[in-house]
């Protein structure tokens, strides 16, 4: 990770720098030159490529993958246990994404086997399904979860992804300094594992677990669904 991010900051130290290489531009009319420095191409630090990988992606997204059609943003949240293993262990992270997305293509599956349709699915979930119609012609099928679906969605998730820890807890137990830094970032604690002081405003009302439609709290398992991207 140090290594990681040593080469990173060192490689946006070049970014835009005509010193470390660039392109020259030549207007055959107005007999002009112009010099574009080449930028770093990073993926963790500098501001500029970053930035601009991301509306590559977004825009990619957009009018190549994603139809126009709603979708639906789910955010899966866990208990500080399941925070640490995700922070460092990757084959973990793997298989709680894994579970994750298998849980809720399930769910999309089930409700839409009793119409018999053809189901299409992405990372980011299409809110329901398309099957093809007597015309022949494809069509889709919005699929709106329910509150009570939500509910039993975290609970399954976290039935799967409690299996999943009691695998991995046993396992994993090669720790160090860099185990106990992200186990330290992980519960928001200082080197001495002290909770810090607040800083900035100190009038904040108490903390509350939020409470809405489409949105379960089970033992630090907090599975919201409530946001949804209108077609177009």
């Amino acid at each position: 990770m140090l290594f990681h991010l040593e080469r990173e900051f060192k490689k946006y130290l070049t970014c835009g720098n005509l010193a470390f290489g660039m392109a020259r531009f030549h207007c055959s009319l107005c007999q002009k030159d112009k010099l574009v420095a080449f930028s770093c191409k990073g993926r963790t630090l500098c501001p500029s490529c970053t930035g601009r990988r991301m509306s590559d992606t977004a825009k990619h997204l957009i009018e190549e993958v994603i139809p126009e059609v709603p979708t639906r943003q789910w955010v899966l949240s866990m208990p500080y246990a399941y925070r640490f293993l995700l922070a460092r262990n990757p084959d973990f992270l793997r298989k709680a994404l894994a579970i994750f997305h298998r849980t809720l293509s399930r769910h999309y599956e089930n409700k839409a086997r009793t119409l018999n349709l053809n189901v299409h699915f992405h990372t980011i979930y299409i809110d329901g399904v398309f099957y093809e119609n007597k015309f022949g012609d494809e069509v889709f099928f919005e699929i709106i979860p329910t509150h009570e679906e939500v509910i039993q969605l975290n609970s399954t998730l976290k039935k799967r992804l409690m299996r999943l820890l009691e695998k991995f807890e046993y396992e994993d137990h090669d720790y160090n300094d860099q185990s106990d830094f992200q186990a330290q970032s992980v519960q928001n604690r200082d080197e001495k594992f002290q909770l810090p002081l607040k800083i900035g405003k100190v009038c904040d009302p108490p903390f509350r677990e939020f409470v809405g439609k489409r949105c379960s709290y089970d033992d630090g398992f907090s599975l919201h669904a409530n946001v949804k991207i209108l077609a177009h």
